[in-house]
């Protein structure tokens, strides 16, 4: 919706511009919507909808002002602009009375001939042929599409001679800056305030949310300081390691607190961190991570969640902490996964609660496959730079405390 206002507010500071680009972005939100409530809409009816949609919404465009536009309007839907053929006139005589006219349908065409042959042209292209998107789709280099690009190349050169007013030229209604000026801050504003307010109420909108909770309450739990032993790391440990039969192999109560992979190695270390200062007499810590993390850059929302305030200002820039907590992306994800809760497609992990972890399915492998890829290798994996910092952070704790 925003990124639709803004367009209109770019194509010209006039409010029905603003307008155009407000119908369009509500029918993308209507359209999205629709197509995650599964709702069906036979073709014809659907190319009708959208076809008039589109043609109203860019009266707003083209119009010079609101009266302009709805004059426009009123023309479109007004039956006395209605011409049927004279030959009707006997047979459908009583149309008469509803102010619609008889006589020369074509006498408001100019080139009425050339006029209807091309629609019907047009018309037999549009449901006979494929459109731009699906020519795109099987698009392949040849020496056939080479020639008619340069053909084409060479026309639209020959055609450079003949003059065409820029379009937007012609915009004569205008915001006053003052105007523009309240109405781009409050839009964004509204955008950036919203963003804020639902980062702190944290939704479980996604897996990462769901296993960091999960996770926590664990440490938050007043029979953790009987703990000995802890497990962190990702979805390697996660599902490697019953923490339940690990204690009785060790004699010593552990628990599990791996995350997954894209809390990186500093997630863990935010992990071991908080265990630590609700129980000191931890003896034992194992890291279990991914091998193939170690080219990944660094997580800085583990940080921000994890760690405490003042550790943040000592690895997170200024920028990079306004950037988490006013990210408009924020207001995206939270509309995405409340049309799937609404519709009840949400594909967020729940915890398997006997195997302690998140709940998987059985399509494991970045191939959606059940077995390992034949072509996948870990021998080319090299430790980032990101990574080598994490690990540095990771020793110098390790030293802190020892």
């Amino acid at each position: 919706m925003a990124t639709f206002i803004l367009g209109g507010i770019w194509h010209g500071a006039g409010w029905t511009f603003v307008f155009w680009g407000f119908l369009h972005g509500i029918a993308l939100v209507i359209h999205r919507a629709w197509s995650i409530l599964g709702f069906k809409l036979w073709t014809w009816l659907a190319w009708l909808i959208t076809f008039n949609f589109i043609n109203i919404a860019w009266v707003f465009f083209r119009a010079k002002g609101w009266s302009n536009a709805l004059k426009v309007l009123g023309s479109m839907f007004s039956l006395n602009n209605v011409v049927l053929a004279s030959s009707l006139s006997d047979t459908l005589s009583f149309l008469s009375d509803y102010n619609l006219h008889f006589g020369d349908y074509t006498g408001s065409l100019p080139d009425a001939k050339d006029s209807i042959f091309w629609l019907v042209c047009g018309l037999i292209v549009i449901l006979l042929f494929k459109n731009s998107m699906e020519l795109m789709s099987k698009f392949r280099t040849s020496i056939y599409y080479l020639v008619f690009i340069l053909i084409s190349f060479v026309v639209s050169i020959g055609e450079m001679n003949e003059f065409s007013e820029f379009l937007y030229f012609n915009f004569k209604q205008k915001l006053e800056a003052k105007s523009f000026s309240i109405l781009f801050l409050l839009l964004s504003v509204l955008i950036l305030v919203s963003s804020l307010v639902l980062n702190i109420l944290d939704f479980s909108i996604n897996d990462n949310d769901v296993i960091r909770k999960y996770q926590l309450a664990k440490i938050y739990n007043k029979n953790f300081t009987t703990v000995s032993t802890i497990i962190i790391g990702d979805f390697s440990g996660g599902n490697a390691i019953n923490s339940n039969y690990f204690s009785k192999l060790i004699g010593q109560k552990s628990v599990s607190l791996c995350l997954t992979g894209s809390w990186g190695l500093s997630g863990s270390l935010g992990m071991l961190k908080k265990a630590l200062r609700k129980n000191n007499n931890i003896k034992n810590v194992i890291i279990i991570q991914t091998l193939d993390i170690w080219d990944r850059p660094y997580s800085k929302e583990s940080i921000l969640e994890l760690f405490l305030s003042s550790e943040i200002r000592k690895y997170i820039s200024i920028n990079a902490l306004i950037s988490y907590y006013f990210n408009p992306k924020e207001v995206l994800w939270h509309i995405e996964y409340f049309f799937k809760w609404l519709t009840g497609k949400n594909t967020e992990k729940k915890i398997d609660l006997e195997n302690d972890y998140i709940l998987q399915g059985k399509e494991t492998y970045a191939n959606g496959l059940s077995i390992m890829n034949p072509e996948s290798t870990l021998n080319k994996e090299r430790i980032s730079t990101a990574k080598e910092e994490e690990l540095k952070m990771l020793q110098d704790f390790c030293h802190e405390t020892h």
